[in-house]
């Protein structure tokens, strides 16, 4: 089964979101060894991609989320994890909607949520 990390943060600087982020993904990829990161493409988190992008132990792929309905991002979620039988994704959660995203994402996975 697929191990899910859900991030959110309340903080409303983008800048500060990407420093937490980049942080927490950091932490986590130290320890579960993450594959794939899943993010809004209009969102600005450069040290965030930076990191994904040029980690010497095991780059992260950077999945584009479409801000579309719930249901249309949690089955791109659920393709992408069938086609390529990935086990630890991280997910970052942008429009306070992590209880109902968690409800569908845990029907199928092991989702930690983690607020930031």
């Amino acid at each position: 089964m697929a191990k899910i990390y859900l991030l959110s943060s309340k903080e409303t600087s983008s800048l500060v979101r990407d420093s937490l982020f980049s942080r927490k993904i950091t932490e986590i990829h130290r320890v579960n060894s993450l594959e794939t990161l899943f993010l809004n493409s209009a969102s600005n988190y450069r040290l965030l991609r930076d990191y994904c992008g040029s980690n010497k132990t095991q780059q992260i792929s950077i999945q584009h989320i479409k801000p579309e309905s719930l249901s249309k991002r949690f089955q791109e979620v659920d393709d992408y994890i069938a086609s390529r039988d990935a086990t630890t994704i991280g997910y970052i959660s942008e429009q306070n909607n992590q209880q109902e995203l968690l409800r569908l994402l845990g029907e199928k996975f092991d989702v930690e949520s983690i607020p930031i």
